[in-house]
Parts: C-alpha cells; structure tokens; sequence
C-alpha cells in the first residue's frame, strides 16, 4: 500500500528545474518535468522498476537531506551521458541558497498523462519533504488479489480511524483508470470500425449485383459453353474472372489510400505503426475473402443454368 500521484490519473503537478552544475537558462525556459509526490512502497505496489540507484526509504523524511528519484526520460533529455545518482536537482521557484535535492534512484518510464501521450521527464520526491501546504489530495494506492469492490469499507475504516474527517471517495481500480485514459481513442476506433465493416458489407453487394447481372447478361453465352462440354470449375472460372478483377483492383486502391492517410491515423493509434503491415496484409486478405464470396454466389447461379433453357432465351 502506498499513497501518492497515481499514473494515468493525470494528477501531477508541472515544474521547471535547475541542474546543479549545468548552465544557468534564461527565467521561464528551464527544463519542465512532471512532479510527484509519493510516500510508502510506491514503487513496488505501482511495479515500477528502479533502474538504478535506491528506492526511498524511512531515513527520507522531514528534516533528513532532501532526495528525489527521476524517470529515465529525465536522464535521457538533462543528463545525457552521465551517471545521474548524486546529481542535485532543485525547483526553478526556490530562493537562493537551493535547497538541493540529491538524485538517489532512476525509475522505469511511466505514461502519467494517457497511453498515447510521450513519456515525459518526472521527479518523484518523498511526500514527508514537500513542502506543499496547498496540496488538499492524496491518492491512496493498494495492490490487493481480491475484488477491490470487497476492500471499499475496510479502507475507508482505515483512513478514518486515523482522521475522520478525511473524505475517501473516487475509488477506482487500475482496470478503470485505464478504460478511462483510452475511452475516446475506443470511442474513435469503435466509429471508424463501424464505417469501415459497412464500407466492406456495400463493396460485397456491389461486387455481387455486378457479377449477377453479368451471369444474366451472358446466360445464353454461359448455356453454349456448358452445351460444348465446359466443365464446372471453367464455367466458375469464366463467371468469377471480372469480379476478381475488380475485387483486386480495390484491394490495390485501399492499400494506396490507407498508406496516404496514416497521418490522420496516429493519434487514435497506440504502439502499433500507421503502416504496419500485419494489419494491411491482413485487411486486404479480408477484402479479397469478401470479394471471392460476392463472386462466388452468382457462380454457383450460373452452374444451375441447363443449356438448353439458356439457348430458348436467345
């Protein structure tokens, strides 16, 4: 159990920085890292691997030397290069001497804003050496086996028999922060799906009243063929060719278009690549599957046809 600003949840706070040691920048074009503030086993109960360096411990507290663990994002963009355990870092709002925080730890890269947002630079300091009077939340994080819904009263009896006058409410497990992070990007998915599986179902019955009203346009050319002694698999070839054709003729303008249009794709994408080749290969195999059927069908038609009966329509 741990309490802190919960990833996902979008509840951190933005500062700039100053690096001990490093160039002094003009005011307002610092460094701007997400800031949080956690207490307890954090980083355990969030499974965020400690890189390098050490986790905070009970000697990190008020009145101790101040520490901070950084995301490898921070060292990637401010410390490139360098080993960052014992580089002090500090707020661009504190006044002169600093109050300098020592890097102790670099932790895994976690996404605070939303899955399909960058990683950014973050600094997590212990909540017992934040000086943050106006601070009115905590997020109160358990990792537990059982339904969360079953924990509800025990933690709130918890929380209050230390204060009962701290509110507990929002309770929501990581299941749901995530459904929430990526509700629009399903919402925009599940629409463009929809318009995509009608786009599919029209292009079928396109492709099958043409091949229809083909065999019945060439009934009589059809009744010849099989009257000189063609045999099923030519009269299917025969009737399926001019849908096939035009089923890959699609197949080659679908391709062309989801290429063009991959910029428009990237935002409702999340780690896989506009043009990732699974998913078109797999596309087009499913337009030429829905393509074969719609031939298919009035080919079948076209083999009930008895010659004779074909040759009368002329």
């Amino acid at each position: 159990m741990s309490e802190a600003d919960t990833h996902l949840a979008g509840n951190y706070v933005g500062h700039r920085v100053v690096v001990d040691g490093q160039a002094t920048r003009a005011e307002g074009t610092e460094p701007a890292v997400q800031t949080l503030s956690v207490m307890g086993e954090y980083f355990g109960v969030m499974q965020i691997p400690i890189r390098n360096g050490r986790d905070f411990s009970a000697m990190d507290r008020e009145g101790q030397p101040r520490v901070a663990i950084v995301n490898e994002e921070f060292v990637r963009q401010l410390l490139p290069g360098q080993n960052p355990i014992g580089t002090r870092i500090d707020w661009t709002r504190s006044s002169d001497p600093h109050e300098w925080m020592t890097i102790i730890g670099v932790a895994g890269d976690v996404k605070h804003s939303g899955l399909n947002q960058p990683v950014d630079p973050a600094v997590y300091a212990p909540f017992s050496q934040n000086d943050e009077a106006w601070r009115k939340f905590m997020t109160l994080v358990i990792r537990t086996r059982v339904p969360e819904a079953s924990l509800v009263e025990d933690v709130k009896k918890q929380v209050w028999s230390l204060d009962s006058q701290i509110p507990v409410s929002g309770i929501q497990s990581m299941d749901d922060l995530l459904a929430v992070s990526v509700a629009q990007q399903r919402f925009n998915m599940l629409l463009l799906g929809s318009f995509a599986a009608l786009a599919v179902a029209l292009a079928g019955v396109g492709i099958y009243g043409m091949v229809a009203y083909r065999v019945n346009q060439r009934a009589h050319e059809i009744g010849v063929y099989m009257a000189l002694g063609a045999q099923h698999r030519d009269v299917l070839r025969l009737v399926m060719k001019d849908g096939v054709k035009l089923g890959l003729l699609g197949i080659v303008f679908e391709l062309a278009g989801a290429i063009a249009l991959t910029r428009v794709m990237v935002s409702v994408l999340f780690e896989v690549k506009p043009t990732d080749p699974t998913t078109l290969i797999g596309v087009a195999l499913l337009l030429a599957a829905v393509a074969m059927l719609a031939c298919y069908i009035p080919a079948r038609r076209a083999l009930s046809i008895h010659p004779m009966t074909a040759l009368r329509r002329e």
